[in-house]
């Protein structure tokens, strides 16, 4: 569920309807990018986005209600990990989420 709400909020806000995934396994965790080319998110805002009902100024347009990235984060806390945001208005989101490696998987298992 928290990969599907940073995917399916890459596509709501970028008129392209695209969001770019990457994986990157390191040694003790993976990396995970979610990136868009949508509106973007003030950064007067960004320390209030995982809080529940909070939605971006530029957001109200479009359909919504503030949970996903509340749930999203907590989610990925339950499983040891966090997420990290970047964003300028008007030029994207980049959303990195860090988990930790399940015991004996090694890079080569992880790559996809």
């Amino acid at each position: 569920m928290a990969f599907m709400n940073l995917i399916e909020n890459g596509c709501k806000f970028s008129s392209d309807h695209h969001t770019q995934i990457t994986v990157k396994p390191h040694s003790d965790y993976v990396e995970v990018l979610f990136e868009d080319q949508g509106i973007g998110i003030a950064e007067s805002e960004l320390d209030y986005i995982f809080q529940p009902f909070y939605r971006a100024t530029n957001s109200h347009a479009i359909k919504g209600n503030g949970i996903g990235l509340s749930l999203t984060e907590k989610i990925i806390k339950l499983h040891g990990g966090r997420i990290t945001v970047i964003s300028q208005l008007d030029q994207g989101t980049r959303f990195r989420v860090d988990l930790p490696s399940l015991p004996g998987l090694d890079e080569a298992a992880a790559e996809v």
